[in-house]
């Protein structure tokens, strides 16, 4: 008998505000609750709230609106971000790490520090759990990874593992081969979350590999995904293709887990008239809009798997209502030459993610310095 362990955690408000489109959802985020939960989706995660004065106050309405789906917030693992979100009534945060070299002592320090941080926060909040994202985690070797997956297992409040396949480089028998392994090794009442980008196109071909792995374990297997696959370059798994692969697999599971009938009512919530571009190819598919991605972009190169130049393309930078002081210490240092400290980052950053929420407007690079250039 098949288990019905598959999740969807819809990451449209974090994920998908990071795509080219991220500037044309609804503002509500309670009216999109609602129609998630007319759904039946269990999970709901929204990006960090305190990114521009529109995005907390929407937040804050969500979080009294009395609901039965659970929110979860996307933030840095980092304890002052903890803090806020507890004060602001935040019981589950999805918090992202990357490791930026792995040995067996970057394991050891970031299990330390992950420690630490549940200690802290268990003293502010006794009801409060974490999922724990890994970036690139199929890109990392697989013997630190599963060596710090088993370090957090027994930390107080974790209830996820999430692997991300940030670049969108992961193949289906890279899929198979981890998630056995890290099957094998985590008890079954710890979740295991997947976000998987569409870079080359094989995020369904990923779904499909693990959904038949997990279709009749007892682990709950989630999965990120969002309206029309709308995320970042050209986005992630879609709601679409969860729907469209138990239509085709296993239609009591869609049946009994889902009310379907109602997916036409939030897709043109969404888009109305618009339509995310999924074609690996696609001119947007090289824009990068996330705090983090650009000042990491700009300094490395990161976070593109394929190069525009090849086909004609350019990488395009954009800046939005998540747009970070990295991101603009980063542009400003690289195409100006002018340094400035963390501060003045993050303030010109709050102006930067004001005008854009306010307005509903994407900048580009040039836009975004001339506004600087007003503040300088």
């Amino acid at each position: 008998m098949e288990s019905n362990m598959i999740s969807i955690l819809d990451t449209t408000y974090r994920e998908g505000k990071q795509s080219y489109l991220g500037n044309i959802l609804p503002d509500s985020l309670v009216s999109y609750a609602r129609l998630l939960e007319k759904l039946n989706i269990k999970y709901m995660e929204v990006g960090y709230p305190f990114t521009s004065d529109v995005y907390l106050r929407e937040f804050r309405k969500l979080l009294k609106e009395k609901k039965d789906i659970k929110v979860c917030v996307h933030s840095a693992l980092n304890i002052i971000n903890f803090k806020k979100l507890i004060d602001e009534g935040v019981v589950s945060i999805d918090a992202s790490i990357k490791f930026n070299e792995l040995t067996e002592d970057t394991v050891n320090n970031k299990i330390s520090e992950i420690r630490q941080i549940s200690s802290q926060t268990s003293l502010l909040s006794e009801t409060l759990v974490l999922r724990i994202g890994i970036e690139g985690a199929f890109k990392l070797p697989e013997n630190l990874l599963l060596s710090f997956c088993n370090g957090i297992v027994g930390i107080k409040n974790i209830t996820r593992i999430s692997l991300s396949d940030t670049d969108g480089l992961a193949t289906p028998e890279m899929i198979n081969k981890t998630l056995k392994n890290i099957d094998n090794l985590l008890p079954k009442n710890i979740a295991l979350g997947l976000h998987l980008h569409n870079d080359c196109n094989l995020a369904n071909a990923n779904l499909y590999e693990a959904y038949s792995l997990f279709r009749d374990d007892l682990r709950e297997l989630v999965i990120d995904a969002t309206m029309g696959g709308i995320g970042e370059r050209n986005g992630i798994t879609s709601i679409g293709d969860i729907f469209s692969l138990l239509y085709f697999n296993n239609m009591d599971l869609l049946n009994k887990s889902y009310f379907a009938k109602y997916y036409a009512e939030i897709y043109e919530y969404v888009f109305k008239e618009q339509t995310f571009n999924r074609d690996p190819l696609n001119p947007t598919s090289f824009s990068h809009s996330s705090g983090l991605h650009i000042s990491k972009f700009i300094e490395t190169g990161a976070y593109q798997s394929i190069d525009p130049k090849m086909f004609g393309y350019k990488t395009k930078l954009i800046f939005n209502d998540f747009t970070s002081g990295d991101a603009i210490r980063a542009l400003l240092k690289n195409r100006l030459n002018i340094d400035i400290n963390k501060e003045t980052a993050s303030s010109f950053a709050s102006v930067v993610r004001n005008l854009s929420a306010e307005e509903k407007l994407n900048f580009n690079e040039n836009q975004v310095l001339q506004i600087l250039k007003d503040y300088l």
